[in-house]
């Protein structure tokens, strides 16, 4: 699997996720996502979020994107 393929895999996976738990990031770019989960990941981790707490910070992060970013997909 190319490097590419890898990427696209794990947004999917990501896409997934989100999906299952409530969060559709239907509207959001593959670039948004990558860049989100790890500003959320590096973000639980210094600040010591519970699970529920990153969840609730994700679905936060996903309404803001929504409201202050076109999608960037179109070139991918």
């Amino acid at each position: 699997m190319t490097r590419v393929e890898a990427r696209k895999a794990m947004i999917t996976k990501i896409r997934d996720h989100y999906a299952n738990l409530g969060i559709p990031l239907d509207d959001l770019s593959d670039r948004q996502i990558e860049l989100g989960v790890r500003q959320l990941a590096a973000a639980a981790r210094e600040s010591g979020m519970s699970k529920e707490e990153a969840q609730e910070a994700m679905r936060k992060a996903v309404v803001n994107a929504k409201k202050t970013e076109p999608a960037e997909d179109a070139a991918e």
